[in-house]
């Protein structure tokens, strides 16, 4: 019970005082649980709404590292740019299934 009261604990101050980051965090577990799914059930939906979310974790990171720069700002942008160009690769190859 301790571990979990742990959990919660740091779950509670990341929600008050990093709340994008959080989110951010959240959308990419999302999409990798999605493209787990879409490994086991390859359909076309898994993978296009995992890519959609990366996307949309990529532009977060972007823009809140260009509004408020961190220690850490040359290698988040650059994980932002990463994922936005494989999440670009991933459309591309959703193209087959339309």
């Amino acid at each position: 019970m301790r571990i979990w009261l742990i959990w919660w604990n740091t779950l509670v101050f990341s929600c008050q005082h990093n709340p994008p980051q959080l989110i951010e965090m959240l959308m990419l577990l999302l999409a990798t649980m999605l493209l787990g799914t879409w490994l086991i059930s390859p359909h076309w939906s898994y993978q296009a709404l995992a890519w959609s979310y990366l996307i949309g974790v990529s532009a977060s990171m972007w823009i809140r590292e260009a509004i408020a720069p961190t220690y850490q700002a040359r290698p988040t942008q650059v994980i932002a740019v990463l994922l936005f160009i494989l999440s670009l690769y991933g459309f591309a190859d959703l193209f087959q299934y339309l």
